[in-house]
């Protein structure tokens, strides 16, 4: 939407597609962390922006879009970035049987983020699901559907089900962190 009056806003450090950390300045936006001098120096620039955490672009008309979360952005070993967010809401919209979807990189003995994965909770009483006897290729071939659709650096290559919801907060946000440790040992 329209950034509001008051508010400055700024796209730092663009990747190739022009997204980049969306940062603040205004009358309306915070002045620091009391005392934590530590908080400010991480989410203030030098030049006094705030660093929002979040992602995305200024259109021509300055329409401001989000794309993500700073701090869930998947930068794979060849420098590609990933939106996970971008990659469940591909999965929720295409695949109207999955409730639940948290995209995520395997890593490797390195740390470096290597692979595109997905864990879904699926609705099991969903009339895509009745009578499906093989759950797992039934939506290994929707993503490759949704593969089809992708960039070869953004194909989701390992899909897991899980039988239970995801875990989540008191605000009911999925901790993906506790999705990402679940699967990364499988």
């Amino acid at each position: 939407g329209t950034v509001i009056p008051a508010c400055r806003v700024r796209i730092s450090s663009k990747d190739d597609d022009g997204i980049g950390e969306i940062e603040v300045k205004g009358e309306n936006v915070m002045l620091g962390y009391y005392k934590d001098e530590e908080s400010n120096l991480k989410s203030f620039t030098d030049d006094g922006w705030f660093r929002t955490g979040d992602r995305g672009y200024l259109d021509k008309d300055g329409y401001l879009f989000l794309s993500g979360r700073e701090k869930n952005l998947i930068i794979l070993s060849n420098g590609k970035n990933v939106h996970p967010e971008e990659l469940e809401e591909k999965i929720l919209s295409e695949m109207p049987y999955v409730k639940e979807a948290v995209v995520f990189a395997s890593v490797d003995s390195s740390g470096a983020q290597e692979q595109i994965c997905a864990a879904v909770y699926i609705d099991q009483e969903h009339p895509d699901m009745l009578g499906t006897e093989d759950r797992q290729s039934f939506v290994e071939n929707d993503i490759s559907r949704i593969n089809d659709m992708l960039p070869s650096y953004k194909q989701i290559l390992q899909v897991f089900i899980s039988e239970e919801e995801f875990e989540k907060t008191s605000t009911k946000k999925i901790i993906r962190k506790a999705v990402e440790r679940k699967y990364s040992d499988v």
